[in-house]
This record gives C-alpha cells, structure tokens and sequence, in this order.
C-alpha cells in the first residue's frame, strides 16, 4: 500500500485531482481509503506511472510506500527495513502527524533513528541528503512506517503566479489552479487542449509545461497578445493562440476542452448574459469533443444545468471557496458517445 500526502488547500479537489494524475498515467491503482489528507491507495502497475503522475499534480506532496501499518500502535517493526537498508550507507528519518496533537513528531524521530541503530549499527544518520528517507507518522488513529518514493513540498507555482507574468488581468488564473483543472481533464502528453475563454493564458501555460498541445481563444487582442508574451515566457510554443468570440470557434477537433469563463460584473461577457456563455460552451464542447472531458468552472449561484441535454454525463463536481462569500464550483463533463 502507499500513502500520498496531499495539499492542505482543499481535501475533496485534492483528492479529485490525484486520481484524475493517476488515471492520465495509465496508473491501475484502487483507492482504500483517505484519512485527514493523506490517500491510501492499493498500486497495481509498475510504480513509475505513480511518480509520473506526481510530478504532473499540483497537489501531491509526498508518496511514502508503506512497510508497516498499525493501530493506536507505535511499536514499529524496524526489522523490515533490512532489504532496503543493505542497500544504502545512510539514512535519514521524518515523522508526519495528522489529526493528532498529543503526538510530537521530533520524539517519534528521536526514537525511531535510536530504534533504526540499534539495529543497524553500521548505518549512518544523514538529516540533510541521506541515501534513503525513512518515514514514520501518525494520521487520527493509525501509525505508519515507510519510504519516501517521491517528495516536492514546493513546486515551484508561485514563481508563475499572475503577479510575475509579463502580462495579466483581474480574473486570471493562479498557476497552481489551472494546474489542478488540467488535470481534472486526465489530459496525456500530446493530446490537444482547447481554452475557448484563455484570457491571459494560464490554462494554456500549464498544459504545455506538461506536454499537451494547446490552443487558446479569446475575444479580446489585447488578451490574445498578452497570452502569448507569457507563454513565450516559458518557453512554450502553442498550437495557436485565436482571436474569436467563443460562441463561433474555429475549431473543429480538440481533446479535451478545459476553461474559466468570464463572470462578474466587469466580466468581458461580448454583450451577452452568463447563461448565454455558457450555453454556447456546451454546444460547441459537444461540436469539438468526439470523447474526452470538459472541465469549467462557475459561480455557485449559477446553475449549468442538465449535461445530458448537451451529450455529456457529469463525472464530478467539487465546490471551491475564492474568497469571502464567493464559491465556485469546478464541473467534470464526459462527452457521451
């Protein structure tokens, strides 16, 4: 079993996201259970696919195999890290605690590192780049030990944040977000996105710092310009970047369509209501897709209605809190063939 720590943010897209990662890599995996924001799940597949799937994830902090699992039990068995350990010469040891405050996790370091050279006295303690990280941790009322397979804590989306871009606008996407709708899409290196409302290009960005093949459409030139200054930026070079109203696109195939429509008062909406918006997505959602998804987002006060009147089926929904009183939701629609 291996357990994969997830973002704080938000457990229920977190987890959405992970296994939408997990799908796109062709992972054959089943889903045990999720305690605090930590997902157990069950890998059947060579584990590969897994640290690809983790690289591409905005939300996937850590994946830990685990050695030992036990209950309201810190009694580990270190025994069963000698095959691992008759590898390296040096190892280091982390504790992660969830859903508890009477556990210290420095104690649970203390004793598992004396534990570990007791019984492999000729191992080394390396804190800083050991030839292996041993993990011991508690979530609510169960007890880990493992190895970290893969960890990124920090991945690198604040230095593509709207604020460090050579052009953005009110409304743009954080990368870490679009990241997360990208994903949702279970979109493959060499697929085609489309982003008919691309704004200032952070759908885009994101799917082709990851390989995807990407086209964007917007209404406005100064947006259609400023996109491509920041995918120029880093260094991805898009299928094409169209000045168009969305309600009359000029593509034909794309396999996945992954969007932020405008909404708000000021929001560029061409002289039509939001209902009109996105009803014209969906049409030409269900015109562009032959299979795939499409992943939106829209206030919660706005009601998409029935995905079938335009030949999808919903495979998720998860609400998203932006900030005071304003919740978005974020949809996943399978294209019905």
């Amino acid at each position: 079993m291996h357990a994969i720590i997830l973002s704080f943010d938000n457990p229920d897209l977190s987890r959405i996201e992970t296994i939408s990662c997990l799908k796109a890599e062709n992972v054959k995996f089943r889903e045990v259970f999720m305690k605090e924001r930590v997902l157990f799940v069950e890998i059947e597949s060579d584990e590969r696919g897994l640290i690809r799937a983790a690289k591409r994830s905005a939300t996937m902090k850590e994946i830990i195999e685990i050695l030992q699992i036990l209950k309201e039990d810190y009694s580990f068995d270190f025994s069963l890290l000698k095959p691992f350990l008759t590898k390296f010469r040096s190892f280091g040891v982390r504790a992660f605690v969830f859903g508890r405050r009477d556990v210290s996790k420095r104690e649970m370091e203390r004793k598992a590192g004396d534990a570990i050279l007791k019984l492999f006295p000729n191992k080394r303690v390396d804190l800083t780049k050991p030839d292996i990280w041993i993990r011991v941790g508690v979530v609510e009322n169960l007890s880990l030990l493992g190895l970290s397979m893969y960890c990124s804590y920090s991945k690198g989306f604040n230095k593509r944040d709207p604020a460090k871009r050579p052009f953005s606008i009110s409304s743009t996407l954080t990368a870490k977000l679009a990241r997360i709708l990208v994903n949702l899409s279970e979109a493959k290196k060499g697929s085609t996105l489309l982003d008919p409302f691309c704004g200032a290009g952070s759908i885009p960005m994101e799917a082709g710092l990851m390989g995807i093949e990407v086209i964007g459409c917007e209404l406005y030139k100064k947006h259609v310009y400023g996109s491509k200054r920041n995918l120029k930026w880093i260094n991805v070079e898009p299928i094409g970047l169209i000045r168009c109203d969305s309600v009359h696109l000029p593509i034909r195939r794309a396999d996945q369509i992954v969007t932020d429509p405008p909404y708000g008062r000021e929001a560029p909406l061409g002289g039509r209501d939001m209902s009109q918006v996105y009803k014209s997505l969906f049409e030409n959602a269900r015109a562009v897709l032959k299979k795939g998804n499409l992943v939106f987002m829209h206030p919660k006060t706005f009601d998409p209605g029935d995905p079938k009147k335009y030949g999808f089926k919903e495979v998720t929904s998860v609400e998203m809190r932006v900030h005071g009183s304003l919740i978005r939701v974020i949809r996943v629609w399978k294209r019905l063939e």
